[in-house]
Order: C-alpha cells, then sequence, then structure tokens
C-alpha cells in the first residue's frame, strides 16, 4: 500500500513500516507434558454454556481492563 492510504486505514503517521512487524508463534500443548498427567488433563471437560448476558458482561470487562492496562496502552502507542 502507498503510505497515504495506510495513514488513511490506519492513522499509523510517517513510522508504519512492515519490516517492524515482528511475528512469534508458539504450539504449546499436553505432549509436553509426562504421559500420565496429558492423559489426565486430556479428560478435564472443557466445554459450557454461558447465558448471553454474562457473555456481553466479560466481553465489555475485557475490553475495560484492556482500556486501562498500561503494558496495553504502550502497546497500541507502538502501533
Amino acid at each position: 500500500m502507498k503510505r497515504a492510504e495506510v495513514t488513511r486505514l490506519r492513522g499509523a503517521g510517517g513510522r508504519w513500516n512492515c519490516h517492524d512487524v515482528k511475528f512469534t508463534i508458539a504450539r504449546v500443548s499436553f505432549e509436553q507434558l509426562d504421559a500420565a498427567r496429558a492423559r489426565r488433563l486430556d479428560k478435564v471437560p472443557t466445554s459450557f454454556t454461558l447465558p448471553a448476558a454474562s457473555v456481553d458482561e466479560l466481553t465489555r470487562a475485557g475490553g475495560d481492563a484492556l482500556k486501562g492496562d498500561p503494558t496495553f496502552k504502550r502497546f497500541t502507542r507502538g502501533l
């Protein structure tokens, strides 16, 4: 993209540079644990349901927590 388009879409200003983007990908699984522990943990139920109002409240709370978090604020200023 041209710099003007990036600025318009992302508000990135003059500091934007694709070379600044870094990705870190890690795979974490029970396979990294001892076999007995992995088997035990594989049996733990992970499905549950929540009322829609609870999901909405949790979503809002996560957003509010991020808005007030100094580390997240520094991260977004650096974008």
